[in-house]
């Protein structure tokens, strides 16, 4: 899937900031930290995303340049007084922080909902399913929709009907990426390697969608009673009676990969994001623990689903 980084823009100025200040070229900076030249300008213009070695080794010659700067006393005294406080900024304990910060921002990408439309629905399943391909555990919140692994055909066409024209999407794409849609729900029960655990909301459930059948809602309770007597799956009910235990703005979904790495996705209506900061997984992880606290058990959700089908 085509993402660009969408942050990187102020991170790339206090770079360039930090690099003058310190009177070096990117060739000199280049060969301090033991980088091409080329690298260090595309993370000084702000085109490319540097690690956080590289942010604290660049952060560390320069404060050291500036300081030899300042020693040598050879610049007129208002360049002398505006270089001392900027060494005193960059020579703060807190400073590291600050700027791995502005990392963290730039580790968000982005991809346009314009972009994937016009690259057509079924690349663009396959593109998140080749991201997915390694995960070994993924969770998703539904608050206003049912996830896309545990949809029936008739909501999966009822959901792609509603932006249809609006996106400028075709028949044949549809059909074809319904078709891709079941398949990988499909294919979650048939991979006990792969953990799939999914909160929704009862609203989700609920949704009046135009042109649906009588038989709509019976449809997905029959698919999350058969989805959660797999061993490997999880579905946990949010029922309108429930408190609300946070504020809610959005599903999301969360990818765990082999040795712990995680991803958060998150879909607007114009764009993906794609969240792999610390912070931002810290955000989502409490958000998550939230949801599920608050949502019915495992063995409650299936009492609860064969109940309202009765």
């Amino acid at each position: 899937m085509n993402t660009l980084p969408t942050n990187l823009a102020p991170l790339g100025a206090e770079l360039h900031r930090l690099r003058t200040l310190a009177g070096m070229s990117t060739t000199q900076l280049a060969s301090l930290i033991g980088l091409s030249q080329s690298a260090v300008s595309r993370f000084d213009r702000g085109e490319r995303r540097p690690d956080r070695e590289v942010v604290r080794a660049w952060h560390a010659h320069c404060l050291a340049a500036a300081r030899i700067r300042i020693d040598n006393r050879s610049l007129p005294h208002w360049q002398y007084e505006e270089l001392q406080a900027a060494v005193a900024e960059m020579d703060d304990p807190a400073f590291p922080d600050r700027l791995e910060r502005l990392l963290d921002d730039a580790e968000t990408e982005v991809a346009s909902m314009f972009t994937i439309y016009r690259q057509g629905l079924v690349e663009r399943q396959r593109a998140l399913w080749a991201e997915l391909s390694t995960a070994t555990e993924l969770r998703s919140f539904g608050p206003a929709l049912v996830p896309g692994q545990l949809q029936t055909e008739e909501y999966a066409r009822l959901l792609f009907a509603l932006d249809a024209e609006h996106a400028g999407l075709q028949p044949a794409d549809i059909d074809a990426a319904i078709a891709g849609r079941l398949d990988y729900g499909r294919s979650m029960r048939e991979r006990p390697d792969v953990i799939f655990h999914a909160v929704v909301t009862e609203y989700a459930l609920r949704l009046p969608l135009p042109g649906a059948s009588p038989k709509l809602r019976s449809g997905l309770l029959r698919n999350l009673v058969d989805a959660a007597t797999c061993p490997n799956i999880t579905i946990q009910i949010l029922p309108m009676s429930a408190p609300v235990p946070s504020m809610i703005l959005g599903g999301f979904g969360i990818a765990t990969s082999t040795g712990g790495k995680a991803t958060v996705y998150v879909e607007t209506y114009s764009a993906q994001l794609t969240f792999t900061a610390a912070r931002d997984l810290e955000e989502y992880e409490h958000r998550w623990r939230l949801f599920t606290g608050s949502a019915l058990t495992p063995q409650e959700t299936i009492r609860w689903a064969q109940q309202h089908l009765k």
